[in-house]
């Protein structure tokens, strides 16, 4: 039945012709920016929130992991694989017999998917079919899979046990990388959550590191880089240009290189010398604990991306004290590229990973005063941020010898 005009605007029906005719001209739109694009999600996910029933909000909010949960088992079976190199949509019959799973598992999983929004499903005269959409072809991709392997296999078995661990720090941050509920867990007090990784983990963390984040911009397309430090740079080719402190396996390094080819000096890396093992090319790999004194003097630049996130303030000037006593004064730079949060308006990747960062390190994503804290007691003073507030991107904190 149709409804009603009332006295504050239109029915039901014209509202629902109005957002399907919105989501039909998105659907062909292809030029929209990223601004434009974030925005108008954030209006569309109040709008939905606006029209929930008190049911359809525990609904949403309590029953949400099986969404995830369903897709790392439709991961596993080989589903997501075979839905996102179907040319066409298939039914459950075909899909539980491509698979080699019983059918009415495959019924009931592919109804939960199909209700959370994770795979399109079509009733026709025949039955129901299902195919791909943006979600389950994400997760059939090598970043998908590796966001899956790592967020699910190693991180949530630690955040439900995040509730207790706050109520017995009576609601104060957690702010120790060796009391964690991830130390709780493995029953090793005093570890923190490397410590706690097997080979295997640490792979799967190698191989998540390079997709993370995939809608932020690189530091080097933010940060003028050419103006800030390579320009004027001694032109010595055995001298430190760029050296990423606790670099993983050098990504960023490998990725200042390729921008800068010809530029005089050498560019390093430095991490633990396991994880150095599978370290870029092109690149000087030094093994390294940052938290112990700087074997690389005088260097034009120390970068470090993501690593003061992990660590509490206190810990974080004892790895700058170690920069600052290797730094040359007037010369070299300390480049921090970690997120910078606003004081409103955070989006739900910052918020949440800034949860995340505290169960699993006692780490903290930190709004600009809260880095000018660590930064200011370890001798050193902040030139310049360079933040996109983009809500993904990372900012650039350059700092110098105060």
């Amino acid at each position: 039945m149709a409804s009603k005009d009332t006295e504050n605007g239109p029915n039901a029906d014209d509202l629902l012709q109005q957002l399907r005719t919105i989501r039909s001209s998105l659907d062909q739109c292809t030029s929209l920016e990223d601004d434009a694009r974030r925005a108008i999600s954030s209006e569309a996910r109040a709008l939905s929130q606006d029209l929930e029933t008190p049911g359809q909000i525990l609904a949403r909010t309590l029953w949400r992991p099986w969404e995830i949960l369903c897709l790392k088992v439709a991961l596993d079976m080989g589903l997501l694989r075979i839905l996102a190199a179907s040319q066409k949509p298939r039914s459950a019959t075909d899909l539980a017999s491509l698979c080699g799973v019983e059918e009415l598992f495959m019924e009931r999983l592919l109804r939960c998917m199909a209700a959370f929004g994770t795979l399109h499903e079509t009733a026709t005269e025949e039955g129901v079919i299902y195919e791909a959409n943006k979600i389950s072809r994400l997760y059939a991709t090598e970043a998908g899979i590796s966001h899956m392997n790592y967020v699910y296999a190693m991180l949530h078995r630690g955040w439900y046990q995040v509730p207790q661990k706050l109520r017995d720090n009576d609601y104060r941050s957690l702010t120790t990388s060796t009391h964690t509920v991830y130390a709780d867990i493995e029953k090793k007090p005093g570890s923190n959550f490397w410590e706690l990784l097997t080979p295997e983990q640490i792979q799967t963390c190698n191989t998540f590191f390079p997709f993370w984040n995939p809608d932020h911009r690189s530091w080097l397309d933010i940060y003028p880089a050419e103006e800030r430090f390579v320009r004027d740079a001694t032109k010595d080719r055995d001298a430190a240009l760029f050296v990423d402190v606790g670099g993983n396996t050098g990504n960023q390094a490998a990725a200042f290189r390729r921008r800068f080819p010809d530029a005089p000096g050498k560019v390093i890396v430095q991490d633990l010398e396991p994880v150095l093992k599978n370290a870029e090319s092109g690149i000087d790999a030094i093994p390294h604990d940052f938290f112990t004194p700087q074997p690389v003097r005088g260097a034009r630049v120390y970068y470090l991306k993501a690593v003061m996130h992990d660590w509490s303030n206190d810990s974080n000037v004892k790895i700058l004290s170690h920069l600052r006593d290797a730094m040359k004064p007037g010369y070299s730079k300390i480049l921090i590229n970690e997120w910078v949060i606003p004081d409103h308006g955070a989006s739900r990747l910052m918020a949440g990973q800034d949860f995340n960062l505290m169960a699993q390190l006692g780490g903290e994503e930190r709004s600009e005063s809260r880095h000018r804290e660590y930064i200011e007691a370890a001798g050193l003073k902040v030139v310049g941020v360079w933040d996109p507030k983009d809500g993904s991107t990372e900012a650039v904190i350059e700092c110098e010898i105060a």
